[in-house]
């Protein structure tokens, strides 16, 4: 209990050293109030493309610029006549900024979409890689490394990418606001600073750059009217939202120290294991030991009762243990003798034999000669 108390108040320490994350406010990283009439190259991206159904053709057109005012915007637009043939225009902007850099980013823009007709007047908001379809028109969205996050149910069960205006109103303007999270999260609220109703949430892909893109569609066919459709992008700002950095690294930080708690108590029940292995061994060779101990002490014991044991000799004779007997006849002679020569006895009765023993002196010493009966 004691432990897990320890790393609760690491965690507060934690907070409370990079400042109180979640008292930190989001730093801006990105801006753009499109105010001075000059679309700012260092932070956008723009363009547009000519699209149909049997190619690039057709005298649809497209536009991109801003206008000056206190409350100025950039202006996407695309236009085109009627025509009996399926023909499109698209213009977009994108941030020059990759948002794939591993923080948590929130994005507040206010936008506007607007359309002189009716009928088909289509808005994508994308994380994408910054690629564009084909030159037909329908492949503006689903492309490898787009995300759109912009859908709808265009008819009840079916959802399509985009926003579609069909016989509608303009909503005006829009205060939205996107999370892009690291993690490969992308989420739309319906107010500024990620609050409101979530609109969509999607996955992106990690291996990809993420920048922001919005995009109008329009078109005409045979039986419709000419199309003119634009947005206006009023303010952008981009931040990285450091609260939820910070917290996010100190949670990263905590779950080290959970991984190093629980690799520590692993280590501990390895070395009480191996503690308790010990402990056996050590007393297994202790009792080894002590055993050996008593077996050695008793060959002592025995040897001291033999060694006085008393045998019937020359002169303060006697008897050797009578166990010998079972030895063969050679070796209880061996015996008999040696035990006499070593006494240097003349003669010694044991074992079942009468050894007399006789010595003379030779030039190289004493030597004697043991005779047996």
């Amino acid at each position: 209990m004691k432990n897990w108390m320890v790393l609760v108040g690491v965690f507060f320490l934690m907070i409370f050293m990079v400042g109180g994350a979640s008292f930190v406010s989001a730093a801006v990283s990105y801006e753009d109030n499109f105010e001075d009439g000059i679309i700012n190259n260092s932070l956008w991206i723009y363009g547009g493309e000519k699209r149909g159904n049997i190619g690039v053709g057709g005298d649809w057109q497209w536009s991109n610029e801003e206008i000056a005012a206190s409350d100025g915007y950039f202006k996407a637009r695309v236009w085109g006549p009627y025509t009996s043939e399926t023909y499109t225009g698209t213009a977009w902007i994108r941030t020059t900024q990759n948002f794939n850099d591993g923080k948590i980013h929130l994005i507040n823009f206010v936008w506007e979409p607007g359309f002189s007709d009716t009928h088909f007047n289509e808005y994508f908001l994308q994380i994408t890689d910054g690629a564009l379809g084909d030159v037909v028109w329908w492949q503006e969205y689903g492309m490898d490394g787009t995300s759109d996050i912009l859908w709808r149910e265009y008819e009840p069960g079916n959802w399509t990418r985009g926003l579609i205006f069909d016989n509608e109103e303009s909503p005006g303007k829009l205060y939205w606001s996107l999370e892009i999270r690291p993690s490969g999260v992308a989420r739309l609220y319906s107010e500024p600073d990620g609050d409101g109703l979530v609109i969509s949430q999607e996955s992106l892909d990690p291996d990809k750059e993420w920048y922001f893109r919005l995009m109008v569609l329009d078109g005409t066919s045979a039986g419709f009217n000419a199309g003119d459709s634009w947005f206006n992008l009023y303010d952008f700002s981009a931040s990285v939202d450091e609260s939820e950095q910070r917290l996010s690294t100190l949670e990263s930080n905590m779950s080290s120290i959970f991984s190093w708690k629980k690799t520590i108590e692993s280590w501990k029940t390895t070395m009480d294991s191996w503690k308790t292995t010990i402990t056996n061994t050590l007393s297994g060779i202790t009792t080894k030991i002590n055993g050996l101990t008593t077996k050695t002490d008793n060959q002592e014991t025995r040897i001291k009762a033999l060694e006085n044991k008393n045998c019937t000799c020359q002169g303060n004779q006697t008897t050797l243990p009578n166990y010998f007997k079972y030895l063969s006849s050679s070796e209880r002679k061996k015996m008999v003798c040696g035990y006499a020569e070593e006494k240097h006895w003349n003669s010694l009765t044991d074992l079942g034999f009468n050894c007399t023993v006789t010595y003379r002196q030779t030039s190289r010493g004493e030597r004697a000669t043991c005779k047996c009966e």
